[in-house]
């Protein structure tokens, strides 16, 4: 057992007893994770990164408020991810000799299939992306795994594809998720958070447990959140941050060595900033020793290295979250309580009872 590991448990039949001198309690809130490993990249290259594309097209938007399919100016905004921002891309990245990944839902490949199929035909990679954007948080096991299977099959149905890799709607996995992907043949995924670079992850806390390569993401390399703005949908967060930043991400690249990072972005975003990248070269000095790979490439290298370093994340105790939100509950109540008593005391003595709201007269509503 590694220190990642979770703790060993008792057979059924034979309960651990509490040790004499500790009372028994809930189960220990200490994480079994560790940190992940570094790995060395091939030769002749100090640090990886991939440039990964999510095109979410309508279903991000509809998937949020089904009603937003009458809205048409904000659908005509979520179509401009496949009509004219993967055009865009795939320029650029064929000027630049470069290959990418591109996230797609089951949807999007069956509303846009001469789009997929172009990225296809272009050597990029398709990866797995749910089917309708669908919200997977508490999704039960039986009807993620249906969503899974249509998924795949739009993928194929559309560009004869299998994809290896998948990444979770909003980047939200469930428990059971990592075990849904290793039974389809997935071979990494693409939506925890937990590293700089990848590791792997084992799919339970079973002995010989499969496992998945992680490729970490990272909310701070995604651009959705910092510029899509959509009245009474979406809420940015800040501004600039990707593109004014981006040299400096690259930079970094020198400075680290085994350190690998995903630029995840939203199609119109990055079409729109296009220009500030132009001039922007692989080639460069700066980007001389930096691997920039499919995600799929990167997964490879954690696959096939003998790395024992198998994490598998577990909910925080939940017993232990029962019971300290029983003692804040009990203490929010008694509070409520005391600050109701005081005021029932308060207007015994005389104190101010309610406001009394009046109607305003009549010449304050005619000059309203």
């Amino acid at each position: 057992m590694t220190s990642a590991d979770p703790p060993a448990r008792p057979a059924p039949d034979q309960p651990a007893d509490p040790a004499p001198d500790q009372p028994p309690g809930p189960a220990p809130l200490a994480s079994p994770a560790a940190p992940p490993a570094p790995i060395t990249w091939p030769p002749g290259f100090t640090a990886a990164a991939c440039l990964t594309f999510d095109m979410d097209a309508e279903a991000a938007i509809l998937t949020a408020d089904i009603a937003s399919v009458h809205r048409m100016t904000p659908m005509s905004h979520q179509s401009y991810g496949p009509l004219v921002a993967v055009p865009r891309i795939l320029s650029l990245l064929a000027r630049h000799d470069l290959t990418a990944t591109f996230f797609v839902p089951g949807y999007s490949a069956h509303r846009y299939p001469e789009v997929v199929r172009k990225i296809a035909e272009a050597g990029h990679e398709i990866a797995h992306h749910s089917y309708f954007h669908e919200n997977t948080i508490g999704m039960d096991a039986k009807t993620e795994g249906d969503m899974l299977d249509l998924g795949l099959r739009a993928l194929r149905d559309v560009a004869g594809v299998r994809p290896e890799g998948y990444r979770a709607p909003m980047w939200e996995l469930n428990y059971h998720t990592p075990g849904l992907l290793a039974e389809r043949g997935f071979r990494y995924d693409s939506s925890l958070m937990d590293s700089d670079h990848p590791y792997l992850l084992a799919v339970d806390s079973g002995p010989g447990a499969a496992t998945l390569a992680e490729v970490p993401v990272s909310w701070g390399l995604d651009d959705w959140e910092q510029y899509a703005y959509l009245p009474g949908l979406t809420v940015v967060i800040a501004g600039g941050l990707i593109f004014a930043g981006a040299s400096k991400v690259f930079a970094l690249l020198v400075s680290f060595s085994a350190f690998g990072f995903i630029l995840s972005y939203y199609l119109p975003i990055v079409a729109l900033g296009y220009k500030q990248w132009r001039g922007q070269s692989p080639t460069d000095d700066a980007w001389g020793a930096r691997w920039i790979r499919l995600v799929t490439a990167i997964a490879v290298v954690w696959l096939s290295a003998e790395i024992v370093n198998l994490l598998w994340p577990r909910p925080v105790n939940s017993e232990w979250y029962l019971n300290w939100g029983s003692i804040i509950m009990t203490v929010v109540l008694g509070a409520l309580g005391g600050l109701i008593a005081l005021r029932n005391v308060r207007r015994g003595h005389g104190g101010p009872g309610p406001v009394q709201r009046t109607a305003p007269v009549a010449a304050e509503a005619e000059d309203g």
